[in-house]
């Protein structure tokens, strides 16, 4: 098993003008593709007053009922001429890290992509995710919605 990576070339900590800023930050941020277990995670920080903003592909048929969820319906990437993903990362309070159920994921390329972007990662607890970042120091884990919430 070889854990994920980063390149450092493009998973690093970038300058934002002032257009970047307002539209890429946000509190609490996902980056990825549609799982229902994913949703169900960020309806419940939603339904609790919590606003979530969600970029990436596969949300096309997906349509909130929560005032806190809002979805760009595409990804974000990094090009040689600009930094999106990492730039969103940085300027994110809390990047949350999903595990998905069906590739049986323990850590994921966000695990190691958001910390590399200097970005505060919650990820769901797992031993691999123990394995890789001091808990509560260099990483947050969850292991319920409840969790999650507080």
């Amino acid at each position: 098993m070889v854990d994920k990576a980063f390149d450092a070339d493009h998973h690093q900590p970038q300058a934002l003008d002032d257009r970047e800023r307002a539209w890429l930050a946000t509190d609490v941020g996902f980056i990825g593709s549609f799982e229902r277990d994913r949703v169900a995670n960020m309806q419940f920080l939603a339904q609790h007053n919590v606003p979530v903003r969600i970029r990436g592909n596969g949300w096309g048929s997906y349509r909130p009922q929560e005032d806190n969820l809002v979805i760009e319906r595409r990804a974000l990437v990094n090009t040689a001429d600009n930094a999106l993903y990492s730039k969103a990362i940085g300027v994110t309070k809390v990047n949350l890290a999903f595990l998905r159920k069906a590739n049986r994921d323990l850590h994921t390329d966000r695990s190691i992509e958001i910390p590399a972007c200097g970005g505060f990662l919650m990820a769901e607890y797992s031993e691999e995710h123990a394995r890789l970042f001091v808990e509560d120091r260099e990483a947050v884990f969850f292991r319920s919605r409840e969790e999650l919430l507080e």
